[in-house]
This record gives structure tokens, C-alpha cells and sequence, in this order.
């Protein structure tokens, strides 16, 4: 078996499509509530932003309508994805400087992955407008694996992400999750982490 090459000095940061690099959050907000109300669900606009981060639309549509009834999680998780992908077709904005602050990362040598909520079809289109496609060493999409009972589509990212990175040398307690930008006070942006891997994942994946 061949040796494993490794990079002491790497470092990987995982950042979010939907909300850190580009404004989808109200995108998805808007449509997910729309469609909760054409099927006369009352569902608070706050519960439902508040549910979206990390999940899927579809999941996102489980956990607010809560009936069981799977048809009608799929009418209105389908509705709102209609929807969206109908306005990210049109393009959607990145979060200002961002672009900038990724190239930094770039040019010290960090690997970048993008981790998005949205699906790979509104990903790919949104990243290609923005001709971002050779930004990320890697990008996982929610539906980039089938539904599984019981795992969400963010850990079966973050299990991908992982075994990614471990096959390029990259240690988990070497990679940061980043959860929100601030502005520095030389009016730079600053990375805030949620922690390392190692702090938010589960021990089941690779070390590293």
C-alpha cells in the first residue's frame, strides 16, 4: 500500500454556501413559509429560518410540519424548491467581501470546501454566475447522497468531508468549521469557528 502523503502545515476550513458565502438564507426562508401557508399550515416565519441551517429543504419541511404524513412533506418541501431554484437561477449576491477573504485563505495555502443546505443543481449554477468553480477543493450538497432514516444530509457531509480530507493529509484538529464572518477592526474580515472537527463531529469518522 502506498504512503499516505501528509502535510503537516495543512489547514482546511468548511464554510457555508447558504448564508456565509452567499445571501440564500431569505431566499429559502421565503419560499419554505410560502409554502407551508398554501397548505394552510401556520408555522411562525421565525420557526422556520430557525429551522433551516443544516437541513435540507426536505428536512426542513419534517421537522416543521411534524404529521408523519410523508406526502405532504414532499408537496411542500418540493413547492419550495421549485421556487428556489426558480430564484437562484437568476443569481443571488455574496455576502459582502466575502470573495475577497476567501482568495486570502486560497493564497496562505488553505484548503477551501463549500458545504451547502441547498441542492446541487442550485449550487453548481450559483458557483458558475459567481465563476467561483475552481475555488473549493471540494463542495458537498445536501442531496449529494440519498436520504438515509436517520442520518441528515449535514452528517452525511460531514462524514464525506472527512474522509476527503483525510486522503489528503489533512487532520481533522487541522480543519475548522466556520459558522460567521466579522469585520476586523482594520476593516478586514476574521473567520469565526464553531471549533475544530474534532470538537463538533462524531469520533466515528477518520482520525486523520
Amino acid at each position: 500500500m502506498a504512503a499516505q502523503r501528509r502535510d503537516p502545515d495543512g489547514l482546511a476550513l468548511i464554510v457555508a454556501f447558504d448564508g456565509l458565502l452567499f445571501d440564500t438564507r431569505d431566499v429559502r426562508a421565503d419560499a419554505l413559509i410560502a409554502s407551508l401557508y398554501t397548505e394552510h399550515l401556520q408555522v411562525a416565519p421565525d420557526a422556520v429560518r430557525d429551522a433551516l441551517p443544516g437541513r435540507s429543504l426536505w428536512e426542513a419541511s419534517e421537522f416543521l410540519v411534524q404529521s408523519g404524513d410523508c406526502t405532504l412533506v414532499d408537496l411542500v418541501a418540493l413547492r419550495a424548491q421549485r421556487a428556489v431554484s426558480q430564484r437562484l437561477a437568476q443569481g443571488v449576491s455574496l455576502v459582502p467581501q466575502v470573495r475577497e477573504w476567501l482568495e486570502g485563505q486560497r493564497s496562505a495555502g488553505t484548503r477551501l470546501v463549500l458545504r451547502a443546505d441547498s441542492i446541487r443543481r442550485d449550487v453548481d449554477r450559483v458557483i458558475q454566475l459567481a465563476e467561483m468553480e475552481f475555488a473549493f477543493t471540494m463542495i458537498r450538497c445536501s442531496d449529494d447522497l440519498p436520504r438515509t432514516i436517520g442520518v441528515s444530509s449535514l452528517e452525511n457531509s460531514n462524514a464525506a468531508i472527512a474522509r476527503r480530507l483525510h486522503g489528503l493529509g489533512v487532520s481533522r484538529r487541522q480543519t475548522a468549521v466556520v459558522s460567521r464572518l466579522l469585520a476586523a477592526g482594520s476593516g478586514h474580515l476574521c473567520r469565526v469557528s464553531d471549533g475544530t472537527i474534532a470538537e463538533r463531529w462524531s469520533d466515528e469518522g477518520p482520525e486523520g
